[in-house]
């Protein structure tokens, strides 16, 4: 695996964590969110999760 590869592994991971943090971040704004825009913003963020949670599988 190339240096670039390992960078861009961690890079990712650290993606994911960030986007887990700011979903919970999300879930306790709840409250001060419209539901359609809680939901919608929720969505987009497991969109992102899943999709860098792919790209790290292929790459193993």
């Amino acid at each position: 695996m190339s240096k670039t590869d390992e960078m861009l592994k961690k890079i990712y991971a650290t993606q994911i964590v960030l986007l887990r943090k700011i979903r919970k971040m999300e879930e306790k704004a709840k409250g001060t969110m419209s539901s359609d825009s809680y939901s919608r913003d929720l969505r987009e963020l497991d969109k992102e999760t899943e999709k860098v949670m792919k790209y790290l599988n292929e790459e193993r």
